[in-house]
């Protein structure tokens, strides 16, 4: 592989290093299911437990509205951390007490999956498209790798995932000489912008996306879409990876 123009190369490197480091802080800040996520609870949640910092001997639920944050996730049993409530709920449900704001408790992800929340948190990956419909001329090519990609989840009520994603890097752009009909992949810088999400409980069921972006690979290659939006949209295929 041959980089067209080596200004495309370095554009490729700083956009790349950028996405990479702010993976890897998304990494070390959310390292299982739902570490350092913030969660909203519509449901009244039963099943909170205290920590050293509450009277062991009680348990705890959260009232409507009631907005969290886990500190921990050890995919069985979430740590959180009591943001906020609402002050003109109940203290109390029954024999059970409502949790106090800047409390820790401990709280099942079964008890969780049975009520209606929605998380947010950062996300990363690798975006790949399978085609690219080009909007200059509306013809259809190929897709590639578009490189990293660092976004921020919002899902509601369990069932719908909405992440808003930046993506770029270096990549394999398909290409057709002008003076034949012979295709290849060449080496160039993809960015793209866009929502990818999905339908369905807990993120399972049916992939939704749609993804604009653009093509660099220099002058020198005469491409013919030369840093020209292209869109992609996935219905049932996942762009993340």
């Amino acid at each position: 592989m041959k980089i067209q123009n080596p200004k495309y190369f370095f554009v490729a490197v700083a956009v790349g290093l950028v996405i990479l480091i702010a993976m890897c802080i998304a990494d070390v800040a959310k390292a299982s299911t739902m570490s350092a996520e913030e969660i909203k609870l519509y449901d009244t949640t039963y099943g909170f437990l205290p920590t050293q910092d509450d009277d062991p001997g009680l348990l705890f639920v959260a009232p409507p509205g009631t907005r969290v944050f886990v500190v921990k996730d050890d995919g069985i049993t979430s740590t959180v951390s009591v943001d906020w409530v609402d002050p003109k709920a109940p203290l109390f449900y029954g024999k059970a007490a409502a949790v106090q704001a800047n409390h820790l408790y401990t709280i099942t992800n079964q008890d969780l999956a049975v009520v209606r929340y929605t998380n947010q948190g950062f996300v990363t990956g690798v975006l790949s498209v399978p085609f690219k419909m080009h909007l200059s001329d509306h013809s259809v090519s190929a897709g590639s790798t578009v490189g990293g990609y660092v976004g921020y989840q919002t899902s509601l009520f369990n069932s719908i995932t909405v992440t808003p994603v930046i993506a770029g890097g270096l990549a394999l752009i398909q290409t057709q000489d002008v003076n034949s009909s012979s295709q290849s992949n060449r080496a160039g810088v993809s960015l793209a912008t866009g929502i990818i999400g999905n339908v369905g409980p807990h993120g399972s069921g049916v992939q939704l996306g749609i993804l604009l972006g653009v093509d660099y690979l220099g002058k020198s290659a005469d491409y013919k879409y030369e840093g020209k939006p292209w869109l992609a949209f996935e219905v049932g295929y996942s762009f993340g990876q």
